[in-house]
């Protein structure tokens, strides 16, 4: 990716880049939202006691993993910063989205 503008590709348009061989590897980013799969852990918390004190931890972590997954696949010139930014927001927004819907769920019931 020498030349972004060049490169630039719509993103409904399957093209490999990279010199990869998947040809599949466009908008969104899959393995940036695989990535954000590990928010799974901020659920923790209330089941197990002992990571009671430690919430705070474990959404830095998660962050931070998102970040280095999205910029190796940046590096490795699999995807643009779009494709990673947009599949981790996706991910993420999914998550947000069916904890509230869950959790409110639970406390009407």
């Amino acid at each position: 990716m020498t030349d972004p503008i060049a490169e630039f590709t719509r993103w409904y348009q399957i093209v490999p880049r990279g010199g990869f061989d998947n040809v599949y590897a466009s908008f969104p980013s899959g393995h940036s939202m695989n990535s954000a799969g590990v928010i799974l852990l901020t659920l923790l918390p209330p089941i197990i006691p002992a990571l009671k004190d430690k919430e705070k931890a474990l959404h830095i972590f998660v962050y931070i993993w998102c970040a280095v997954v999205g910029i190796s696949r940046v590096f490795m010139g699999a995807h643009f910063a779009s494709d990673v930014t947009v599949g981790i927001l996706l991910s993420l927004t999914i998550f947000e989205v069916l904890r509230t819907l869950i959790f409110r769920k639970k406390q009407e019931v």
